[in-house]
């Protein structure tokens, strides 16, 4: 069941198998949610009714990545932590993703970008864009804190988290710095475009770019795997 019905979209199907998948979609939802109130029910939902009607799908693996640790980042896979924030590592396009999904976290040290904490104002003129990391961010961290402070994750012995980490990281934060400055340069007389926006406490954030060993770790002579 693993293998077969858990999809998520893109869906491709006849038009006779998605009829049946979204009647009994809609049927099982509210169910599902009665059980399961959280997000992603809908999605719960539909992997019901398609195990239900024994339609089994092939899953894509490679489609689409979103999670460091769940999707497959084989295109990643010859990248070095110190490459993995230097842009445009991956110049063959047939090797990237078709859709890289902004649904997660991703950090290093206490470099950090999550879409529900991009700034509300990061449109208006005066607002400053993205501080982007260093190109070697990658080689610098082999740890994260997130900004609430409480949630990190040690990946000494994770070098794949790492690169996978740096490059969605790095990537998302220079596509954003790319729009919302064409957006301000057509719209602002006088945009603000200093890349000076971090989403960390300022002295927290500062600290960590001179002291970068994991500061929760248990066993800091512990090297990360290169």
């Amino acid at each position: 069941a693993d293998l077969l019905y858990p999809a998520g979209p893109p869906y491709l199907a006849t038009g006779r198998d998605m009829y049946q998948l979204a009647f009994h979609w809609v049927k099982f939802l509210p169910l599902v949610h009665d059980i399961f109130p959280q997000f992603m029910a809908e999605m719960y939902a539909y992997s019901i009714a398609a195990a239900h009607l024994e339609l089994p799908h092939l899953l894509s693996k490679n489609f689409m990545v979103s999670s460091v640790g769940a999707e497959s980042f084989m295109f990643l896979h010859n990248v070095t932590r110190e490459e993995a924030c230097v842009p445009d590592i991956i110049n063959d396009e047939d090797r990237l993703p078709q859709v890289l999904h902004y649904c997660q976290r991703y950090a290093l040290g206490r470099w950090f970008v999550g879409k529900y904490k991009i700034p509300t104002d990061i449109l208006s003129c005066d607002a400053p864009l993205l501080r982007e990391p260093p190109q070697n961010v990658g080689a610098l961290y082999d740890w994260n804190l997130y900004p609430n402070g409480v949630e990190m994750m040690d990946m000494r012995k994770r070098k794949q988290d790492i690169v996978n980490n740096g490059w969605m990281m790095c990537t998302l934060i220079r596509a954003i710095n790319e729009a919302v400055s064409h957006l301000k340069q057509q719209t602002c007389t006088q945009p603000n475009l200093k890349k000076e926006y971090i989403f960390q406490d300022k002295a927290a954030f500062e600290h960590a770019l001179v002291d970068r060993v994991c500061p929760f770790c248990s066993n800091k002579e512990e090297q990360t795997e290169q």
